[in-house]
This record gives C-alpha cells, structure tokens and sequence, in this order.
C-alpha cells in the first residue's frame, strides 16, 4: 500500500484560478502517483479514505497486478472499517435522495 499525494485543490464556484495541487513543474520532473502507474499498466487500484489534511480528504492506495482485484478488496475494507477514517462529505450543498437533488434551503 502507498499514500496518495496530498489532498486535491481547491475548486472555486467563480471558476477563479487558485494554485491547486497540479505542479508546475514540467511533466518529465514529477513524481508519477500510484494512480498512474496502474492506470498506464492495466492494474487495479483503489482509494480508501485514511483522514483528513487541511479540512480535505486523502486516502491509501492499494493497487495490485492485473486481474487481483478480488484480493485487493478484503484488505481495503477491512482498512477502511478499522481505521474508522471515512468522514462524509460536507462540502455538498444539496442532498442527493434516490436521484433527486433537494434543495437544502426551504
């Protein structure tokens, strides 16, 4: 298992530019993420929630060679259900009920 980079930017409701997590460095001198790796070779990997940084979720990466994604499974849950790190969003401004967005002021 490996830990995610931080947490995602912000994403501003005006569409104003903020720094955000992308680097500005040139493509050929990052890191490469769990997430690229698998997804470039073809290999399961899953997100579970591990915490908060600054208020924005981050998870642990479990990623595993092509075609074990029923091994992969049991570990990342049972993560999930003993670190008790999931927090539900609150970031949402209108609940979603059976498909419907309902409006959250009268």
């Amino acid at each position: 298992m490996t830990v995610t980079g931080g947490p995602a930017g912000e994403i501003r409701p005006d569409g104003s530019s903020t720094s955000g997590a992308v680097s500005a460095d040139p493509r050929d001198t990052q890191e490469p993420s769990a997430t690229a790796y698998a997804a470039t070779l073809g290999y399961p990997h899953l997100s579970v929630p591990m915490g908060q940084v600054e208020g924005m979720p981050v998870g642990i990466s479990v990623v595993g060679t092509a075609w074990t994604e029923d091994t992969l499974i049991g570990p990342a849950f049972a993560y999930e259900q003993a670190s008790k790190r999931r927090v539900p969003p609150t970031a949402c401004k209108a609940p979603v009920v059976a498909g419907h967005v309902t409006p959250s002021h009268p």
